[in-house]
């Protein structure tokens, strides 16, 4: 009693998933499908482009850098992004399974995988598992992922700057038009 899970993040992954099928099957060869800032599918890339050039931030608002993404879904997840503060401490809406408690740490994670079902997944734990556990996590899923630290400290699977294109620490918002969380 007075517990809850939400599917919310999974459900909307999952249905990202199936209007891509849907997009492709119709013939759409480029569109960004877009469920909010932290929830996104990559088709193809914008005419003349080598791919949807997304702002990446940091948990204090900043800055992480900027990605370019082409045929890959995108999860992003903050550790503290619903957050509730009780009694002066802020306590974030993840919660980790092994303790029960939730994330206080100020965490950013984007996920890029062939599916926006298992990227929403996989955000969350690697969000919950930290930088060694959770990039291992990521391989073994065949996905790609960045975490990025409230001071700006990113740890990044093996394969993420190919796959991402990151450009670290680009400040210029007009260089991605599509800001991710």
């Amino acid at each position: 009693a007075g517990a809850a899970v939400d599917l919310g993040g999974v459900a909307k992954g999952w249905a990202l998933d199936r209007m891509a099928e849907r997009a492709r099957a119709a013939g759409v060869t480029s569109a960004l499908l877009s469920f909010g800032q932290s929830s996104l599918w990559a088709i193809g890339a914008p005419a003349g482009e080598a791919g949807w050039r997304l702002l990446v931030r940091r948990p204090d608002g900043g800055f992480a850098g900027v990605a370019t993404l082409r045929d890959r879904a995108v999860s992003v997840s903050g550790s503290l992004g619903q957050s509730s503060e009780i009694e002066g401490k802020r306590y974030g809406h993840v919660i980790d399974p092994r303790s029960g408690e939730p994330l206080i740490r100020p965490l950013e994670a984007i996920v890029l995988c062939a599916s926006a079902a298992v990227g929403e997944a996989a955000s969350k734990a690697l969000l919950v598992l930290g930088e060694e556990r959770g990039v291992a996590l990521l391989g073994s899923l065949g996905c790609e992922g960045l975490l990025v630290g409230a001071a700006g400290a990113r740890h990044a699977t093996p394969g993420w700057e190919a796959a991402s294109r990151f450009e670290p620490e680009s400040s210029s918002a007009e260089a991605a038009p599509q800001t991710v969380k």
